[in-house]
C-alpha cells in the first residue's frame, strides 16, 4: 500500500492547542498515513546528539488514534550519578603480605597456619576414633582397623596430594598410585601408600561434630 505524505498546514483543525503545544509543529513536519489508516507525525529534523529525549503518549480523539509527544529534557550530572550514603577509607589489597622474595610456602602459610592445621589433625583423630568406636560389624581385614592418629606432617603431605591431583587429573584417586605406564606417577607413592591416603580422606574433618545443631 502507498504511503500518503500530507502537509500539517493541510488539515486545519486536526490538532487541539494542547497538542500543537507539545508538537511545536513547523513547516518542515509531516502527517504519514500507516498501514492501518492512523496518521502519525514525522520530523524531517534530527534531535541535537546532545539533548536527551523523553518520549510520551497521548491520546487524541480527533486523529483517531496515539499520537507521540516529544518533550526534550535536559539531565543533569547530579541525577546520573548516585551519591554513596558513605564514604569508603579501605586500602585495597591484600594486607600483612611476607616482605619479597616470597616462596610458594610462605603464601600456603598465610591459609594454613599453625593453629588451622592442629585443629584439623584433632577433629579428624576425634572423628575416626568416635566411627571405629560406633561401628560393631566390621569385616576383620578391612583397612580400617589399621587407623593410626593422623599427625600435622601427614597432614601437610596429604594437603600437598590434594593440590597436585588438582594440577595432574587422573580419573580415579587408585589412577594416582597406578604403575601402568601410562598412568605412573613415583612422587604420590613417595608421600603415601594407596590405602593410608585413603584413610586419611575418610576421616577428614574440620569440625567437631558434638557441637552441630541437631536436627
Amino acid at each position: 500500500m502507498a504511503r500518503r505524505h500530507v502537509k500539517a498546514a493541510d488539515i486545519p483543525g486536526l490538532l487541539e492547542e494542547d497538542v500543537i503545544s507539545d508538537f511545536e509543529l513547523s513547516d518542515s513536519e509531516v502527517f504519514t498515513s500507516d498501514s492501518s489508516g492512523s496518521e502519525i507525525s514525522t520530523s524531517t529534523s534530527s534531535p541535537p546528539a546532545s539533548s536527551p529525549v523523553r518520549i510520551s503518549e497521548s491520546s487524541d480523539s480527533d486523529l483517531g488514534g496515539t499520537v507521540e509527544s516529544i518533550h526534550w529534557t535536559e539531565v543533569a550530572e547530579s541525577n546520573i550519578q548516585a551519591q554513596l550514603p558513605f564514604c569508603y577509607t579501605e586500602t585495597e589489597g591484600p594486607k600483612h603480605i611476607p616482605s619479597p622474595p616470597m616462596t610458594p610456602i610462605q603464601y600456603f602459610y598465610l591459609f594454613f597456619t599453625t593453629s588451622l592445621l592442629n585443629s584439623i589433625v584433632t577433629q579428624t583423630n576425634n572423628y575416626a576414633t568416635t566411627f571405629l568406636q560406633s561401628q560393631k560389624n566390621i569385616p576383620p581385614h578391612s583397612r580400617i582397623l589399621k587407623w593410626t592418629d593422623v599427625t600435622v606432617t601427614e597432614l601437610k603431605g596429604f594437603i600437598a596430594c590434594l593440590l597436585n591431583m588438582g594440577i595432574k587429573g587422573q580419573p580415579t584417586i587408585s589412577s594416582y598410585w597406578s604403575v601402568s605406564p601410562s598412568l605412573n606417577n613415583p612422587w604420590f607413592r613417595s608421600m603415601f601408600s594407596r590405602n593410608r591416603f585413603q584413610l586419611i580422606l575418610k576421616f577428614f574433618h574440620l569440625v567437631d561434630n558434638k557441637n552441630l545443631a541437631g536436627p
